[in-house]
């Protein structure tokens, strides 16, 4: 940043600035260390990926909510279109990114690394093909591996450019449902928070609330399922959940309330049916989301950019000021300061050296079961190649009976190949899900006892650092290993009866399928078994870089300015006079950006 910029971005922090400007805000911050630490250095290029969607001016909703409170229907009601499943199954691990187009669109990323799209010809083609791809009945546990499913359709709802995330709902039978639609709330600017009157909000329902509500700049209740009750049922249950939305200390209008019957809605949507639409509480949600969107567009990203930018901006004022702290402290208490932080860290380092056996035993797991089920691969396929084989035999002629079986054969490959890899990259995803919560919860207490110990006041806890289980394919290779070639059949000699060349095609095809079967079964063997291995390094490298970083923040800060204390015992004026200016210009960034993002949230 030139000094320009920089005085840009400053200025914006005067108190006389009606209103900051967001991307300069960013870019300061984003500079504002000149030689940053490890730590620092992550939290910047965090923001300048901040600035670069809020330049893209893309604001994400999300809707939000505990299994079965008929969020999918909520969203097939606003959008007009029938396409979501709704189901008695829940979804699978898998958000769907609902943005708009003047046609029907369907992109499908997979964690392998390759892309279908597709132009389904109407509403019942794209609702099928979702079926497909993120419901447990269509594709269980994710095996089919989608990494993320993005969808275009004609909406006015979607018209001024928004994209509406449907996630799965917490709570549900599979653990992996609650963990995506958790990890969703990162990429949230609103929210649509979904519940129903059967039962009535949840203990564990104001929870996830109130984790929405530190993330999501604007949050819209809906009391959905309301055509169950009758219109006094109704009342009360509208005034029950506003009362308890009051009682968690958040003003009233910040979580406006709508009562809905987004089935009833949508029926009236497609029957043309203006006042039954009015009736179901639709279009009053409708209207004012139509009128949010048109108007406040901006604004709710703004807010939600700072709010993120807010977080990543107090780690580096935490870590400055204990740079600055521990600068102006006496040595002796430095020294008892950091002994304490140790205490209050001790089995951290520990638990990270335990990760690795941890980590050594998952990898021993996932390559038991891989043996296993390569060992049932290879028998399965050699069963049925020789079944067809035999099959082949009877109607196929000797020249193209080889070509034939190849056929089959790559069929099955390919087949086997697909489904294996991604039930171990099910399994791996899912074990890796466990050791990053762990991991983040081990640098949250870095933080936090480091402040404690300095007497400091915390950062709040960031979005996750650690490589996730599907940040990148695991799965390098696609398809079968290898083919089979060309089985030569009959050459010895055009005189022998056709009964014996045939027989003699049959013995080299038998010899031929168990050879191929064996080499084709091995090297998918070797390519999942690498990615696993490759998957596991990779994890391991990224929680060690966590922890790494977390202390970097902390007690390397601290052991930093000890050394600089007893080698310039005299000389450290200037150092703390640069550490001032940098824990202050960053204090007031934080408050900036947190006064940004709570002024559009206490908005009605």
């Amino acid at each position: 940043m030139s000094d320009t910029e920089r005085k840009e971005g400053e200025a914006s922090l005067e108190a006389g600035a009606e209103r900051p400007d967001l991307a300069r805000l960013i870019a300061c911050a984003a500079a504002t260390p000149e030689h940053p630490s490890t730590a620092e250095a992550v939290h910047m290029a965090a923001l300048r990926t901040l600035a670069a969607r809020l330049a893209e001016s893309r604001l994400q909703i999300a809707v939000l909510g505990q299994f079965k409170r008929g969020k999918s229907s909520l969203l097939n009601a606003l959008l007009g279109h029938a396409v979501k499943p709704v189901d008695v199954l829940p979804s699978t691990s898998i958000p769907v990114f609902i943005a708009g187009d003047t046609a029907l669109g369907v992109k499908v990323a997979y964690r392998d690394g390759s892309i279908e799209r597709h132009r389904p010809a109407d509403d019942e083609r794209l609702c099928e093909m979702l079926t497909g791809l993120v419901t447990e009945e269509g594709n269980p546990e994710n095996r089919r591996g989608v990494g993320r499913v993005e969808v275009s359709l004609p909406s006015p709802l979607l018209a001024e450019g928004a994209v509406v995330i449907d996630t799965p709902g917490v709570g549900s039978t599979y653990r992996h449902n609650t963990a995506a639609a958790q990890s969703a709330l990162a990429e949230c600017d609103a929210a649509l928070f979904v519940v129903s009157p059967d039962p009535p909000i949840t203990e564990t329902e104001l929870s996830y609330l109130e984790r929405v509500r530190d993330i999501a700049a604007s949050v819209i209740v809906v009391l959905n399922k309301v055509d169950l009750l009758g219109q006094k049922d109704r009342e009360t249950s509208q005034r029950f959940l506003q009362r308890v939305l009051a009682g968690t200390g958040h003003p009233a209008a910040a979580m406006p309330v709508f009562a809905v019957s987004a089935r009833g809605g949508l029926r009236a949507k497609q029957a043309g049916d203006p006042s039954g639409a009015a009736a179901s509480g639709l279009t009053a949600l409708e209207q004012y989301l139509l009128g949010r969107l048109g108007q406040e567009k901006a604004e709710i990203l703004h807010a939600a950019i700072a709010g993120k930018a807010a977080a990543l901006v107090g780690a580096m004022r935490l870590e400055a000021e204990i740079r600055l702290r521990s600068l102006r402290m006496p040595l002796d208490e430095l020294e008892q300061r950091m002994a304490a932080f140790d205490q209050a860290i001790t089995g951290i380092e520990e638990e990270q050296r335990d990760v690795r056996d941890r980590l050594a035993g998952d990898r021993l797991r996932l390559i038991e079961d891989l043996e296993a089920r390569a060992a049932e691969v290879e028998d399965e396929a050699r069963t049925l190649l020789l079944e067809e084989l035999d099959r082949l035999a009877e109607r196929e002629p000797i020249e193209t009976l080889g070509a034939a079986l190849a056929d089959r054969a790559a069929s099955f490959f390919d087949r086997a190949y697909g489904e294996l890899s991604r039930r171990l990259e099910v399994r791996l995803s899912a074990v890796l899900e466990g050791h990053r919560r762990r991991a983040d919860a081990r640098a949250d207490k870095i933080r936090r006892a480091a402040a404690e110990t300095l007497e400091l006041r915390a950062a709040p806890a960031l979005a996750s650092e650690v490589p996730g289980p599907s940040d990148q394919p695991f799965w390098a290779a696609t398809g079968r290993t290898e083919s089979f070639t060309q089985i030569s059949m009959g050459l010895a000699s055009r005189l022998l009866p056709a009964s014996l060349r045939r027989r003699r095609a049959h013995r080299q095809a038998v010899t031929e399928v168990k050879v191929i079967v064996t080499r084709n079964v091995e090297n998918m063997r070797w390519a999942i078994r690498q990615a696993i291995e490759a998957g596991l390094r990779r994890f391991a490298s990224g929680i060690d870089q966590h922890l790494a970083i977390a202390l970097a923040a902390t007690r390397d800060a601290m052991r930093a300015a000890r050394v600089r204390r007893r080698e310039h015992a005299g000389s450290v004026e200037q150092q703390i006079a640069d550490e001032e200016a940098v824990t202050l210009r960053l204090s007031r960034l934080e408050g900036t950006l947190r006064g940004l993002r709570d002024l559009h949230g206490s908005a009605p």
